[in-house]
Formats: C-alpha cells, structure tokens, sequence
C-alpha cells in the first residue's frame, strides 16, 4: 500500500463544496485566531473585579463552607462546556457536507473520515492557557486566577487525547519511499511535514504518560495530605505539560499542509460557524467560573508577594475595590467609618512589612486607588509611614 493511502495527513482530510485549502501559514493563523475571544475574554470576564461582582454561588452569598463543591461545579462546567460543545459543534460542522476528489490518492480515507477523527483533530489543537497565562503579566492581581483556572482545565482535556497522537505516530513508518514524479523540493517539503508530524505525535504521547504520573501523585496527595495539596500539585504540573501540548499541537497541525498539501479544506461557512460557536462557548466558560469564583490563592501555590496581593485570609483581593464595603448613606455611624479606616491600616502594616524584602509591592497606584474610597468618606491614612 502507497504512503499516500497511509499518511498520517489523512486524519485531517476534509473536501467541502467551496472548501478553501489551508496552507502553512493559514493553518498557524487559524490556530492563532481561536486564540482571540479566549483573550479577549479574559482581559474582560477575567478580570478579579468582574468575577466577584458576578460570583453568586461563592462565600459572598454565604457559600464559604462549601468551597470544595463549588470548584467541582466551576472546573466540571468548563470543562463540558469545551470537551462537549464546543469539540463536538466543531467536528459536526466539519463532518457535514464532505466531498471527495476521486483523483485524490486517499480519497477512500477521506469518505471513512467523520465526526470521530474531526472530533480528535480538534482536540488537539493548541489550545490558549499558555497565552492568557502570559497576558497575566498586565496585572497578576486581577488576572491570575482566570488563567490558573485555564491551566488547571486544559489540564484535564489533554488526559484524554492519548489515542488520536498514538495513531498519528502509528501511521508514521520509519522509511518512506516519495512517488517518484515529486520532484526534490515537494519531496524535502514533504519529509519537513513528516518530521513535524512525528515529533508532535512523540511529545503528546510522552506528555500524556508524564501527566498520567502526575494524576496518580495528585490522587495520592489528596488521600494523605488535602483536596487542596492536589489541586496545587495538578496545576503546577499542567502548566508545563499545557505549554508541550500547545507545541506538539502546532507541529502536528503546521505539518499536515507541508506533508500532503491540498488535504484540510473546510468552506468559508464552517470556519465562520466554528468561530461562532468558539465565542459564545468561551464567553458562557468565564461566565461560568465567575459565578462559582473559587480560583483562590487558598489552592494554588504562589509566591508570597502574590499572596500579599491576593487578600490570602480575606474574602476578596485587597486591591479590589469588591472587597470594601459599599459607600454608606450619610448619617452612618462615625464606628464605620472608623472600622474601614482600621482595614486600611492593617492592609498598609502588611505592605510596610514585606517593603524591605520587596519594594515593588508599595506601588502609589494601587495604594492610592486603594485609599480613594477612605478620603471620599472623610477619612484620613497616614501613608508617610509606608
């Protein structure tokens, strides 16, 4: 049996009336594209303030002792909201209306092709945790739980795509004989998408055994120290493993068009479509999380400053103007205002305790934003101090 009929290419065959070919460089700006509302989402529903302003099943509605259920239902969620709708939108939009070259060499492979292998490939696209996790950089403080939350969910996704980057390696042979009509640049083109192909299909499989260790650790974790221990274990562990998923998602994806050119062909109506229903499943997936709020410092391990940052022992972040109490009515007794003043100073004893080990924590915009709602009331900070 030709290469052709058995290359690895063919998981991604797809002919649809008024298909566009993909090319290298399409294919990467698709892949990039899908980024787009991820980020654009989380810069806007990610943000702490919109989350707890949205948080109606967390410990602002009286919820705190059941923090554990609450982040079943909040990762559960999300994580349906893209294994299921999303990845099955998407394979059903480009499973439908197929069609077939008869002069394609694996025009047999592509009428087999169907809902299950569009499924798969789709699923190990890159996927965005890694980016958001960048943009963080903007404003930890407001951003990193959104894209804690991210890492900890793509985790678990990239669990069960085992089988598709084992058959991709399968169908991969160690010697390759090129039709002889490819002249030498096709032929060294082709045997770049093949390497491509091999090595993305190798480091998925070595990611998901290395992840699979992972889970046994973060079961044993959980059953001898803390629920929380295993969740800060699994997510520190997913953040690698994410980034050499996203890796061997664009070098499987970027080789396909290198190795077979012509093979993943969806119409301007499908991409549209996929595009549509990515944006309403990323915004109804940061929506959902915002209700539950629960990626709190309390289960995830991070540096001491970012824990000064983030309120560790208190309901909100203290930078976040959630966390104070709304503006009162005039007439309120003067021991509010003097007990939100009593707030602010222990806030600034905590800056002006980790000022000598980290002076970037005393930056006069955050603490004056932050002692803006204490004037507007009447009262007075001393920050000279600080």
């Amino acid at each position: 049996m030709s290469f052709q009929r058995t290359s690895p290419a063919n998981y991604f065959e797809l002919m649809q009336p008024g298909g566009v070919c993909k090319t290298f460089t399409t294919t990467l700006l698709l892949l990039v594209s899908l980024w787009v509302p991820t980020a654009v989402c989380g810069l806007i529903f990610g943000s702490s303030g919109v989350r707890r302003k949205l948080a109606f099943f967390s410990e602002y509605r009286g919820l705190k002792d059941l923090y554990y259920t609450r982040f079943v239902f909040s990762m559960l969620g999300s994580f349906l909201l893209q294994a299921v709708l999303w990845n099955v939108s998407a394979a059903a939009l480009l499973g439908c209306n197929r069609t077939c070259d008869p002069a394609s060499p694996s025009c047999y492979i592509s009428s087999r092709n169907g809902f299950t292998d569009m499924y798969w490939i789709i699923a190990i696209r890159p996927l965005a945790a890694t980016f958001i996790s960048l943009l963080t950089i903007i404003n930890p403080a407001l951003y990193l739980e959104n894209a804690i939350e991210m890492q900890f969910v793509e985790g678990v996704l990239g669990m069960f795509t085992i089988g598709i980057y084992d058959d991709i390696r399968k169908s991969i042979p160690n010697h390759v004989s090129w039709d002889p009509s490819l002249d030498a640049e096709s032929v060294a083109q082709a045997q770049l998408g093949l390497k491509r192909m091999r090595d993305g299909s190798k480091l998925g499989v070595g990611m998901w055994v290395l992840s699979f260790f992972a889970l046994l650790a973060c079961i044993l974790a959980g059953i001898l120290q803390s629920g929380r221990r295993a969740a800060q274990i699994w997510t520190c562990w997913s953040i690698f493993f994410n980034f050499m998923r996203m890796a061997a998602g664009f070098a499987i994806w970027a080789g396909v068009p290198l190795l077979q050119p012509a093979t993943f062909c969806p119409s301007i109506a499908t991409t549209g479509g996929m595009a549509a229903v990515w944006v309403a499943v990323t915004i109804a997936d940061h929506m959902w999380r915002s209700l539950f709020c629960v990626g709190r410092v309390e289960w995830i391990f991070l540096s001491k400053y970012t824990e000064l940052l983030s309120g560790y022992d208190k309901p909100g972040w203290p930078m976040d103007v959630t966390y104070f109490p709304k503006e009162e009515e005039e007439g309120e007794e003067e021991g509010d205002e003097e007990e939100e003043t009593g707030v602010i100073e222990r806030v600034l004893q905590r800056l002006r305790g980790v000022a000598p080990q980290r002076p970037e924590a005393l930056r006069l915009p955050y603490i004056f934003g932050f002692l803006g709602r204490g004037s507007r009331r009447g009262g007075s900070v001393d920050i000279s101090r600080a």
